[in-house]
């Protein structure tokens, strides 16, 4: 049977509303579906293809199999950096994911190094001010506080607030 582009997005959309239900398994097998099929058609369809990884993984970590989703997000990532490159924004994205459940399994120092380069690759492609970077700076905030580094944290996010208010204008107190 050939699936077309526009079954896999029908299917992306129903493991949506199906995750709306608390239909796990169901929506676990749309997207594993999903995921499977657009590896079929990557040469095809490149960037849809690197999407559905997160599908699966996202139903997982919902569930709490932290495991499942960290081998996951670690396929992802590698895909990602073959095909968009190391400091693609949607690459560090992945970043990002894989070091939220670093995080959730208590592999604190592991996400840290995960959340610096989030950060680090979105200063550099997006610059200080972009709501991915300061995103990435409140992540690695929360996992310096997991750790007990609340000094370094606290002085990260307190720079990033003032930086945050002077370029939208605003007054700093």
């Amino acid at each position: 049977m050939e699936v077309s582009k526009q079954t896999l997005g029908t299917t992306h959309l129903l493991a949506e509303f199906v995750s709306s239900t608390g239909r796990y398994q169901t929506e676990y097998e749309l997207r594993a579906f999903e995921e499977a099929e657009r590896a079929r058609l990557k040469k095809q369809d490149e960037a849809g293809w690197l999407h559905s990884l997160s599908g699966p993984a996202a139903v997982l970590q919902n569930q709490g199999k932290y495991d499942a989703v960290e081998e996951m997000n670690r396929r992802a990532l590698e895909e990602y950096e073959k095909v968009m490159g190391k400091e693609h924004p949607e690459t560090l994205k992945s970043v990002s994911n894989l070091a939220l459940v670093l995080q959730y399994q208590g592999k604190y120092k592991v996400a840290e190094e995960m959340n610096w380069r989030a950060l680090e690759g979105y200063e550099k492609v997006l610059g200080k001010e972009h709501p991915h970077t300061l995103t990435s700076v409140n992540n690695l905030a929360l996992v310096l506080q997991d750790q007990g580094k609340y000094e370094v944290a606290e002085t990260m996010t307190g720079e990033r607030w003032r930086e945050e208010r002077g370029c939208w204008g605003r007054s700093i107190p």
